[in-house]
């Protein structure tokens, strides 16, 4: 069988690579000797949790610490070069490498080239999005030195995967544009499920949540690009027509206080689901920028797989296409007032209501299942 690489970098408060990537990875092990290096400066207990669920998948996990100083740019670009060596005599064994994001690409490029296969898998516009949304600017020494680094990985890979096709005027850089392949952030159905008889009244009572309550809940980080006072302001807007709370499930607890019908928890991805199940309707609304339309929004699959009606910003990577006309989607196209106000309506009808809870599912399971997003990476990989 062939070797495959997968390279990542991932902060503390993420769980991307033991919630999204593993099952995917999982699923390409029939076809695949798989090794995993992360490099993170995330807890050793998380770490210790992922190279003993990749080891009984037959997939062997090495991680590289990187220090908390040295996620400031210029700290971040010697710390790259570093890793780059680091790498070596990983990548002389593999057949395949599969480098997620910008970080991993420059830390590869010393070593492409023909004797083994390449596949950068952009994820999104990083390096926008630290514009848009943090301290970035766009004419900075890193942002133009990262820049090239993207560019020279998308020249150089086979293939270059993307969450949305709408991140190709900003990702070609003059490369052909069928070296480009959408794949999907798939869920396992087994796992996000409608939620068994008793489990939702069962934990609600432990939350502390009554029956005639609506519970919204926002699943996933937390920051300027994910509308937390827009969130509130639908929470507030809900609770003029009855009572509610937004529970809130992130990695980076410490952002907001709970209290004034907020519920905050920070979970192992493994408990996400059951707490999903409890709740009534998903919120996915974000800032609607040009960063925005390469992504893919993980937590619509997660929500809709639960039976929960969605309300998501429009202009977000492929939503619209995916979502537009659905009963149990609502669109947002702006976020005023009114907007807001006219979601707290549908958001009361569609709670609830059987027929988009059952809704909500099939769309989960045709268009944002695990099966599709292994898939979608056996096409890609396949057509190297």
């Amino acid at each position: 069988m062939k070797r495959l690489l997968f390279i990542t970098w991932d902060g503390p408060q993420v769980s991307y690579l033991e919630g999204l990537f593993f099952p995917i990875l999982e699923g390409l092990t029939p076809e695949y000797v798989i090794d995993v290096v992360q490099f993170t400066w995330g807890s050793r207990d998380k770490s210790d949790r992922l190279e003993a669920l990749l080891a009984a998948a037959g997939m062997r996990y090495t991680r590289v610490d990187i220090k908390p100083r040295s996620i400031a740019p210029l700290g971040t670009l010697l710390t790259l070069l570093r890793g780059a060596f680091g790498l070596r005599s990983f990548i002389r064994s593999a057949d395949v490498v599969l480098f997620r994001s910008n970080n991993p690409g420059l830390m590869v490029l010393p070593w492409m080239n023909r004797r083994r296969k390449w596949v950068f898998d952009a994820d999104g516009l990083p390096l926008d999005e630290r514009v848009d949304f943090g301290r970035l600017r766009r004419g900075s020494l890193y942002f133009r030195s990262m820049k090239w680094v993207e560019s020279v990985a998308v020249k150089k890979a086979d293939r270059v995967m993307v969450r949305s096709m709408m991140a190709l005027p900003a990702l070609t850089h003059e490369a052909p544009t069928d070296k480009f392949h959408v794949v999907l952030n798939g869920r396992d159905p087994n796992r996000y499920r409608l939620p068994e008889a008793g489990e939702r009244a069962a934990l609600r009572r432990e939350l502390g949540v009554t029956e005639d309550e609506l519970l919204l809940v926002y699943c996933g980080s937390l920051g300027a690009q994910y509308c937390l006072p827009e969130m509130i302001r639908l929470l507030e807007a809900v609770r003029k027509r009855r009572p509610a709370k937004l529970m809130i499930l992130t990695g980076s607890p410490g952002y907001l206080e709970p209290g004034h019908g907020l519920l905050v928890f920070s979970l192992p991805p493994g408990e996400v689901p059951r707490y999903l199940g409890a709740s009534d309707a998903g919120l996915a609304i974000r800032q609607q920028t040009p960063s925005m339309k390469a992504v893919s929004p993980v937590k619509l699959g997660e929500y809709l797989l639960c039976g929960l009606p969605v309300v998501a910003s429009a202009g977000i990577g492929d939503s619209e296409g995916l979502l537009a006309g659905e009963p149990a989607c609502l669109l947002l196209g702006d976020h005023s007032p009114a907007s807001l106000e006219s979601a707290a309506r549908w958001v009361e009808q569609a709670a609830g209501d059987k027929a988009v809870q059952n809704g909500a599912r099939r769309l989960g399971l045709e268009k944002f299942g695990l099966d599709a997003g292994i898939l979608s990476y056996k096409k890609a990989l396949e057509e190297l």
